[in-house]
């Protein structure tokens, strides 16, 4: 292989990567998301490094969010529900393997957010979002602190 062949090539799989990381770090809709019987129904979008689940009442209309970030290293959560209540918790991801199984992730205090860093951490990964759901989040995001 040639110098210039050789380069092209690892053009070629640099942007792959590039794109395959800028992807990962988009947040898409998970389509086969559980629903739980007597809960609103819900959508859940993730990214490697954010989840975000949308909850909707019987009639269809919006009941609340859980905004999960910073799930690779110190998870924490801002969830919104109707009426207009916010609040912050961290993830205790459920360590350690208890007889080889990894306990369920569960809410403990969390601590002050920053609105600011959550606000940008959202907004670069949620343009693929449908607009309704990525206005309300920032809508509420914007709203915190004011």
């Amino acid at each position: 292989m040639d110098k210039q062949a050789i380069l092209k090539l690892k053009t070629d799989v640099s942007g792959l990567i590039h794109s395959l990381l800028g992807t990962m770090r988009m947040l898409t809709e998970v389509l086969k998301t559980r629903q739980i019987e007597g809960e609103d129904r819900r959508r859940w979008f993730s990214s490697n490094e954010m989840d975000l689940i949308f909850w909707y009442s019987a009639d269809g209309a919006v009941s609340g969010f859980e905004l999960c970030y910073d799930k690779d290293s110190e998870e924490k959560a801002l969830i919104w529900r109707v009426p207009a209540k916010t609040h912050h918790v961290s993830v205790d991801p459920g360590e350690p393997l208890v007889m080889g199984y990894k306990m369920t992730p569960i809410h403990v205090p969390g601590g002050i957010p920053d609105f600011e860093y959550i606000r940008g951490v959202f907004e670069s990964a949620s343009s693929a979002l449908p607009f309704e759901i990525r206005d309300l989040a920032l809508n509420v995001l914007s709203q915190q602190n004011t």
